[in-house]
Formats: structure tokens, sequence, C-alpha cells
């Protein structure tokens, strides 16, 4: 961000493109070679930044992906049925408990973000019960009308992940 706030400004003081972005073959004539050298530098910047963020997660496109499992008919929201529907299939033995093997293996999350999502809702003992398996639901429903939106769900599986020491692109803020 800063080398594009400099370039900006540098650009903007002389009379060459005024975009943040700048692509080489609307690059005047009248440019120098410093023009050039900071495109070179943003360039540079905005490649170790991409490098930075495909190596670690990405809140929104977990929460996504995790929203996509509870959507049976994909229409963009989240009914209490298909809430059911998917704690049911979760629970391999059908013993009416998820165990943490069992959420993991079903959840989209890597095996140590499901494990943190699950321990959040369960009490820490790795069994979740169909009762505490609807918490979560009726939390996300903001509007209280009984299905969830995918928005509700996105802010509240990011707030989820958030708690559970993450950050968007992986940085974590808490030790694990």
């Amino acid at each position: 961000m800063r080398i594009i706030a400099i370039l900006s400004i540098y650009l903007q003081n002389k009379d060459c493109e005024r975009r943040y972005t700048i692509n080489l073959s609307t690059f005047r004539a009248g440019c120098t070679k410093m023009h050039l050298f900071i495109l070179i530098l943003l360039t540079a910047d905005l490649v170790y930044v991409n490098s930075q963020t495909t190596q670690g997660y990405n809140l929104k496109a977990l929460s996504v992906k995790e929203f996509l499992r509870f959507d049976a008919n994909h229409d963009g929201t989240i009914t209490l049925s298909e809430w059911e529907t998917v704690l049911r299939g979760d629970d391999d033995d059908g013993d009416g408990i998820i165990t943490c093997d069992e959420y993991v293996r079903h959840s989209s999350s890597p095996h140590n973000i499901a494990l943190g999502v699950l321990n959040q809702f369960n009490g820490g003992d790795c069994k979740l019960t169909h009762d505490e398996g609807l918490v979560p639901y009726h939390h996300m429903d903001g509007n209280g009308d009984g299905i969830l939106q995918e928005i509700e769900f996105i802010n509240f599986y990011i707030q989820v992940l958030k708690n559970l020491g993450l950050t968007d692109h992986g940085h974590t803020t808490k030790s694990t």
C-alpha cells in the first residue's frame, strides 16, 4: 500500500498516467526511467503480497465452502431441515453424538480448524450432541426468521474462525 501511495502521489505530480493500475502499453513516452523503476517496485511488492496470501487461509472462502456443505438445495439459504440433515450425516455411527473424528471427516475445513470450530460448540469434550449442534444455527439466525441467509452464516463463521486466532490469509493472532 505504501508503494501505491508513493506511486500515485509521484505520478500526480508529474504529468503521467494518474491511475493506480498502470498498463505498460499506456505508459506515456514522457514518463522517465524513475516512473518505470517505481512501477517495477510496485509489481514486486504486489507479487510478494500475493505469495503471502496464497499460503494461508482465506476466511471468507472457508466460510463459503462450509456454507455450501449445509445448503443442500443451493438456494442461498439454510433451513433448519438442511442443518439437521448435515448433523445426522456427520454422525457416522448414528448414536446421536458427533465425535471430533466424525466432524473432521465431514467438515470442509482443514483438520485443525474443524477441531477448533467443533470445540467452540461442544464444551471442549469432542462430542457434539444434537442440541449442541442446533445452538450455532439459532445464533446465526440474526433476524429470527428461521432461515439462515448466506451472509448470516458467513459473518458468524468468520467470527468463529477469528475466535480461533485466525485472521485473513492464515496469519494467526493466538499461539497454538
